[in-house]
C-alpha cells in the first residue's frame, strides 16, 4: 500500500493512494513494485512512502513500513531566460576591384553576442553609396539564418555582380531583428568599398610588358585570449601582404591549428577566409572565431595563403605561429556538511523520562553551505560506521540548520521521550543534502546507544510473538466465521495481577474498548517479562458484506504504568 503523508514518519493512518498485489517470496526475496502518481494541486513539502499488509506467522510487523521520500510541488513560476543580441562582422569581397559586369561574392559572418538563443531570421545585402549600411540602401541579396545558441556564429556568402557605371562603391550586410532582442541598433555591418575601374581604352599597336610577379605573405598573426577555458570562443587574425612587384589574383586564407610552433599545410585546418586581388604592397586583415581544444594544454595557431599563378616565392606563404595555452579547469569552491558523534544528557533514562539528543553540523567544504535540516533518526541497531543516507530509521525530531560558512559549525538538539519498551536503543543524526555539495555520503553521525531502564511497575501489552494480533481467514462470506490469535505480554518491572482480554470489532482502523465486543479470555497473573497466548475460534462476522478492522485490548492492572497501549493494532477483514 503506498501512503502520502504531511509529515517524514509513514504509517498506515496516512493518506493511502495506490496498491500493489505482492506474490509469495521466499526467504530472501524481493519484489520491486512501483505506481503511478499525481502531485497535488497545491504547492508544498509532502512525504511519499509504502506499507506492506503483515503475513501470517510473521516474526517482526513493526518494520512493515518504508522510511518517506520527500516530494516538493513547485509553484508554476517562470524563471527568466537570457536575451539574445545579433551584430554582422565586417564583410570581405573576393575582388575589391571587379570590372564592370564583372563577378564577386561578398561575405560576412552573424554572431549571437546575447546570452539567450536567437530565433531563425534573414540577413540581407546592401549596396550603398556612402560607408554606412542601413536597410534604406539598395538590397542586392538575402540569406536564411537559422537560430543561433548564445555565442553561436553564422557564415554567409553571397554572389554579387559589379555595377556597369565605373566609380567606388559600398557593400555591407544587416540582420533582421528577432523577438527579445536586446539591442537592435548594431544588425548592421560595416561596409568594404568596392571600385569599378575606368575601362581601358587601346592607344594604337600594342607592345609587350614584362610583367612583374608578386609574392604573398602572411604577418602579424595573433588572438584576443592568449589562455581561453576549454571551448571558449577566442578570435584568430591575421594580415595577407603582397610583397612582388606584380598584382596578386583572388586566393584563399586558410587558418591552421598545430601541435609545435611551426605552422605548414599539413596542420589541422580550422577555417578560411577569401583575399581579394591585391596590388603591390596591399595588405588585407583577415580574421575568424574559433573554439579553444577541449582538452587542456597548448596549441600553437597560425595561417597560410594558397600559392597564387606565377608567385615568386612559395616557401614563405605561412605565417609565424601564436601560442594558445588552454589551461587545466579550476576546481571550483563547494559545501560539504558532516555531523559529528550525537551524544545524550541521559544514556540510563527511565521509561518516559525526558532526555536531550544533540549534535553538531560542521561545513568541511571550502564554500558557503546553504541553509538545511538536520533529522535526528531511532536506529533499530547499533552501526560502528558511517550511516548512509537514506537506510538510517524513523525520524524522531528535526532542526533546522541556518547557512554555513567554510569551516562553521552549527550545534543542534531535540527534546525526547525514553520508549517502551525498556532495552537498548540507538539514535544517529543526518544533515540534509545541500546545492552543489561534493561529499554526500558523509551526511550522517554513527549512533549513540540510550539504555532505557523498566519501571517497578507492571505495563500490559497485546502481541502474538512478535506480532500484536494475527487473524486466520482474511476473506470469510457473510456469517462464516474467523479465528484470531493473539498475546498479552507484561513488559514492566513488576508483576500484574490476573485480569481479562477482550477481542473486538471496528468498522474504522482503531481498536477502542467502545467498539463491538466479540469474545474474552482470562489472563493469569503476569511476572515481569512474561507472556501468555491466547486463541479465539469459530468467531461469526456479520452478514452484511463490506471491510471489518478486529483486535484486542487487555483490561488495566492496578497500578499499571502506561494504559495507552493495552491494545492491539488491528487485522482487516473483507466479508
Amino acid at each position: 500500500r503506498y501512503y502520502r503523508s504531511t509529515d517524514a514518519t509513514i504509517t498506515i493512518l496516512d493518506a493511502e493512494v495506490g496498491t500493489d498485489a505482492i506474490a509469495g517470496l521466499a526467504a530472501a526475496g524481493t519484489s520491486r513494485q512501483a505506481v503511478a502518481l499525481t502531485a497535488p494541486s497545491t504547492p508544498g513539502p509532502y512525504y511519499y512512502g509504502a506499507c506492506v499488509d503483515a503475513v501470517t506467522d510473521e516474526s517482526e510487523t513493526t518494520n512493515n513500513c518504508s522510511a518517506s521520500v520527500q516530494v516538493t510541488v513547485q509553484s508554476t513560476v517562470t524563471e527568466p531566460t537570457g536575451r539574445p543580441d545579433l551584430t554582422v562582422r565586417s564583410p570581405s569581397v573576393s575582388d575589391s576591384d571587379p570590372a564592370a559586369g564583372a563577378a564577386f561574392t561578398l561575405s560576412a559572418t552573424v554572431r549571437n553576442t546575447g546570452d539567450g538563443e536567437a530565433e531563425a531570421t534573414t540577413l540581407r545585402y546592401y549596396r550603398s553609396t556612402d560607408a554606412t549600411i542601413t536597410i534604406l540602401d539598395a538590397e542586392v541579396g538575402m540569406d536564411a539564418i537559422a537560430g543561433l545558441a548564445a555565442a553561436g556564429t553564422s557564415r554567409q556568402a553571397a554572389a554579387l555582380t559589379a555595377p556597369a557605371t565605373p566609380g567606388p562603391y559600398y557593400y555591407g550586410a544587416c540582420v533582421d531583428a528577432v523577438t527579445g532582442e536586446s539591442e537592435t541598433t548594431n544588425n548592421c555591418s560595416a561596409s568594404v568599398q568596392v571600385t569599378v575601374p575606368q575601362p581601358q581604352l587601346p592607344s594604337g599597336p600594342r607592345r609587350p610588358v614584362q610583367s612583374s610577379k608578386p609574392d604573398l605573405v602572411v604577418e602579424s598573426p595573433a588572438v584576443d585570449a592568449s589562455s581561453p577555458a576549454a571551448g571558449a570562443t577566442f578570435t584568430l587574425s591575421a594580415t595577407v601582404k603582397n610583397d612582388g612587384e606584380g598584382t596578386a589574383p583572388v586566393t584563399t586564407l586558410r587558418y591552421y591549428r598545430s601541435t609545435e610552433a611551426t605552422i605548414a599545410t599539413t596542420d589541422t585546418e580550422v577555417g578560411t577566409d577569401a583575399i581579394s586581388r591585391l596590388a603591390t604592397a596591399g595588405t588585407s586583415d583577415q580574421s575568424i572565431d574559433l573554439s579553444a581544444p577541449s582538452t587542456p594544454g597548448t596549441y600553437y595557431y597560425g595561417a597560410c595563403v594558397d600559392a597564387v599563378t606565377d608567385e615568386s616565392e612559395t616557401t614563405n606563404n605561412c605565417s609565424s605561429a601564436v601560442t594558445v595555452t588552454v589551461p587545466q579547469p579550476q576546481p571550483q569552491p563547494q559545501p560539504d556538511l558532516v555531523v559529528g558523534a550525537p551524544s545524550v544528557t541521559d544514556a540510563t533514562p527511565d521509561v518516559g523520562a525526558t532526555f536531550t539528543l544533540s549534535a553538531t553540523v560542521r561545513n568541511e567544504g571550502d564554500e558557503t553551505a546553504a541553509a538545511t535540516t538536520l533529522r535526528f533518526y531511532l536506529r533499530s541497531y547499533r552501526s560502528t560506521h558511517k550511516i548512509i543516507i537514506n537506510y538510517y530509521g524513523s525520524v524522531v525530531g528535526t532542526s533546522e540548520v541556518g547557512e554555513l560558512a567554510a569551516s562553521g559549525t552549527s550545534g543542534e538538539s531535540v527534546s525526547l521521550t525514553a520508549k517502551m519498551p525498556a532495552g537498548a536503543y540507538y539514535y544517529v543524526a543526518c544533515v540534509d543534502t545541500v546545492t552543489g555539495e561534493s561529499d554526500t555520503t558523509n551526511n550522517c553521525s554513527s549512533t549513540v546507544q540510550v539504555t532505557v531502564t523498566a519501571p517497578n511497575k507492571p505495563d500490559l501489552v497485546v502481541y502474538n510473538g512478535f506480532l500484536e494480533f494475527v487473524v486466520f481467514v482474511y476473506n470469510p462470506p457473510p456469517g462464516g466465521t474467523i479465528s484470531m490469535s493473539v498475546g498479552v505480554r507484561n513488559r514492566g518491572g513488576a508483576a500484574s495481577a490476573a485480569t481479562t482480554l477482550r477481542y473486538y470489532r471496528s468498522t474504522d482502523r482503531t481498536i477502542t474498548t467502545s467498539d463491538t465486543e466479540v469474545g474474552t479470555d482470562a489472563v493469569a497473573e503476569l511476572a515481569a517479562s512474561g507472556t501468555t497466548s491466547h486463541n479465539k475460534d469459530d468467531v461469526t462476522v456479520p452478514s452484511s458484506a463490506g471491510t471489518y478492522y478486529y483486535g484486542a485490548c487487555v483490561d488495566a492492572v492496578t497500578d499499571e504504568f502506561d494504559t495507552t497501549n493495552n491494545c492491539s493494532l488491528l487485522a482487516r477483514v473483507e466479508v
